[in-house]
């Protein structure tokens, strides 16, 4: 977080904290004492909800506004790309507020018009928010937080008018499985947690008392969900069965075990404690919390990813419906007869979302997050979106930065859009819609065009509006963006920009794994399985030169921007070749070369080795400090790589291609589902930025001009 953003939210928390009621002080440890106090709950009367039509109602789209708080900003860092992944959602129980959990905090966003009223920070970026929960009397929001490296979980209580920090407490035992998942006693101020997947803690955060409530049976048994009751008691499903406990004492009120024929995931509890609901893999059960008898049951649902751990099924709050989460939408049941009586499509921007993450904000509001983690809100009565965002980001499937260095595109997983990034302001410039699964994305050299590959084919974007202009496969653009080239069908087809028209066609002959073009379109290489590589000039469509490589299952070849030089390489060796005179001026016993002006640089253990063409002589190599992959700046002057620390995740390394000297190193991604071990850097074309992309999602934009 910059200097300006955090006098804000220091500004806007001391504002809050004034207005806040007086608190009598609980005791606690490691951190300075903020008051607590608890009130008297206050019920909230909340009317029935009416089914709305299964039929989604096409609406204008409703952009995001404009966030304005990132997230956690590591040290140096510009920009945080994207807010991370959404692991669960929380609504006050006034509904004035909704919490995100995600990576490295949690995002309050107001209850009426979506806006980001504040991000709290954990104490560390490599913390993902799990779970969280309001208490019933609106005082607290409570959290559990865990570090998947170490695999240790806190819980937090926050005060929820200010977000600040009340108390934390670390789980006294060493996790090493799934996120924790936490329920809040109605009656007490008790959180119950799951660790190890194998045993129920019960937390007292006034008198710090810890509670082993319930443990499995056996090593291969495992605990899936726990949801309290409103008289205060502790449902949990576990394996084939659900087990009813008093949680302070752990004794066992009641175990329901023949209404349930396979693992028992999610839970749901009536709002008047009297029914109860699971998910198995692929059935819905619903029964009575007294006598134990089922009251109905629902076969052969087709529920979203499996829903374990996902609080994707909840009573309406008349408890005469059951929600859930499926790959169709959300459906709603009835609670007597079994019977589909509707469904919510979540729709936004003409196109169909699967839902992952459901919660109700009100009676007349549902909030969703996606499988590819956009945020919808949805009209239940009218079954339309009032809201949507894209500024959630989870694993990313490819990514592009223009050469201008102002805008990043992105296709993020099981996403049927591109976003793209304005990098002056950190805003979403654009969401391109109407895709079905892309996969690629890739700029035009000058940045005028945007080229995206998905299950279609492929659609040409100029960049000016993003209109798609052309639909043609177009991702090998010549430098001055006037020609284009793509494969199909055993053809290779060069086209003519903006027109798009066909002027070139090469068919490919058999037993030729690839052709490759120049950049300048001067040449077609083609790259044969017995190691022949033949230089077709694309004008006359004649070979004017033959070089003899090396035989591959896999021929590669690339050449020098200026292309006066060609190189063959596979993972353990470079040959390289002069175009003009057709000598093999260079055998590399490493491979996977990289051309910047007349040096070609080829990675090797804990060395990058440089070659001067022009002089046909080796340099010194760049040194670094792992054994790593590491991206080499367009100017040859930077190297960025990165490492990791079981203790402190993730760390940049910036190096000196001269000296071999790491100029910066920092600590700043986040951690996702698991430890990121990969980050893909890209260099802005005049090296002076760089985009660091973690395998979780996580993106962010760094100063690299000093």
């Amino acid at each position: 977080m910059n200097l300006l953003s955090r006098i804000i939210l220091i500004l806007l928390t001391t504002s809050m904290f004034i207005t806040a009621c007086t608190a009598a002080p609980l005791a606690q440890t490691n951190i300075p004492t903020t008051p607590i106090t608890r009130d008297t709950p206050i019920a909230q009367v909340v009317q029935p909800t009416k089914p709305s039509s299964a039929t989604p109602q096409p609406t204008p789209s409703v952009l995001p506004s404009f966030p304005p708080l990132t997230g956690y900003l590591g040290q140096g860092a510009l920009m945080n790309l994207g807010r991370g992944k959404i692991y669960d959602i929380a609504v006050s129980p006034d509904n004035s507020q909704i919490a995100i959990g995600s990576v490295g905090g949690i995002y309050i966003l107001d209850g009426n018009n979506y806006h980001e009223v504040r991000f709290i920070e954990t104490e560390s970026p490599h913390y993902i928010i799990t779970s969280l929960e309001f208490t019933l009397d609106n005082t607290y929001l409570i959290a559990v937080a865990a570090f998947r490296s170490q695999f240790d979980q806190h819980i937090y209580v926050y005060n929820a008018s200010t977000g600040e920090l009340v108390k934390q407490t670390v789980f006294p035992q060493i996790i090493d499985s799934a996120p924790g998942t936490l329920a809040l006693s109605p009656t007490e101020p008790l959180v119950a947690t799951i660790w190890h997947a194998q045993y129920v803690n019960v937390w007292n955060y006034e008198t710090d008392e810890w509670i082993y409530a319930y443990n499995t049976p056996g090593k291969e048994s495992f605990v899936h969900d726990i949801k309290f009751s409103p008289n205060g008691d502790l449902l949990l499903s576990n394996d084939k069965h659900v087990t009813l406990i008093e949680p302070k004492s752990g004794r066992k009120i009641s175990n329901f075990t023949d209404i349930f024929k396979d693992y028992v995931w999610n839970l749901a509890i009536s709002k008047d404690g009297m029914m109860a609901a699971a998910l198995e893999r692929n059935r819905l059960v619903i029964w009575d919390l007294i006598t134990g008898n089922e009251i109905t049951s629902v076969e052969s649902i087709q529920f979203t990813n499996p829903p374990m751990y996902y609080p994707d099924i909840f009573f309406s709050t008349d408890n005469k419906t059951i929600y859930t989460a499926s790959n169709e939408g959300i459906l709603i049941w009835d609670v007597k007869t079994g019977e589909q009586i509707n469904s919510i499509t979540v729709f936004a921007d003409n196109q169909i979302f699967v839902p992952e993450r459901i919660s109700l904000i009100d009676n007349q509001r549902l909030i969703t997050a996606t499988t590819d983690q956009t945020l919808v809100v949805t009209d239940l009565n009218a079954n339309r979106t009032t809201y949507n965002s894209y500024y959630f980001s989870g694993y990313q499937d490819s990514f592009s930065l223009s050469n201008s260095g102002q805008e990043f595109a992105t296709i993020r997983r099981d996403a049927n859009s591109v976003v793209v990034y304005d990098l002056t302001t950190g805003q979403i410039k654009k969401v391109i819609n109407g895709l079905s699964k892309p996969y690629f994305v890739r700029y035009s050299p000058l940045g005028n065009y945007l080229s995206v590959f998905d299950s279609q084919g492929g659609h040409i974007y100029e960049t000016k509006t993003y209109k798609n202009f052309c639909e043609s496969v177009g991702s090998i653009y010549s430098q001055d963006e006037k020609l284009f080239s793509f494969q199909y069908e055993g053809k290779l087809f060069i086209n003519s920009l903006p027109t798009c028209k066909t002027i070139h066609t090469f068919k490919l002959p058999t037993g030729k794994a690839h052709m490759f073009l120049m950049e300048d379109f001067k040449y077609l290489i083609e790259a044969n399985l017995d190691g022949s590589i033949h230089l077709l000039n694309v004008k006359t469509e004649k070979i004017d030169k033959s070089f003899t490589g090396f035989s591959s299952d896999y021929p590669l070849v690339k050449t020098s921007s200026d292309g006066k030089y060609i190189a063959q390489y596979d993972d353990t060796k470079t040959w390289i070749w002069e175009v003009e005179t057709g000598n093999k001026i260079k055998e590399m016993s490493t491979g996977s070369p990289t051309f910047i002006g007349h040096l070609v640089y080829t990675p090797s253990r804990l060395l990058i080795n440089i070659w001067d063409l022009d002089t046909n002589k080796a340099l010194s190599p760049i040194r670094l400090p792992l054994d790593k992959d590491a991206t080499i700046s367009p100017d040859g002057k930077l190297v960025a790589l990165s490492g990791y620390d079981y203790k402190k995740g993730i760390s940049i390394y910036i190096i000196n291609a001269i000296t071999s000297q790491t100029l910066y190193r920092y600590s700043a991604h986040t951690q996702g589902d698991f430890p990121i071990f990969n980050i893909s850097f890209i260099f802005s074309a005049d090296s002076n930025r760089l985009i660091s992309i973690g395998d979780d999602g996580s993106t962010l934009l760094w100063d690299a001009s000093h």
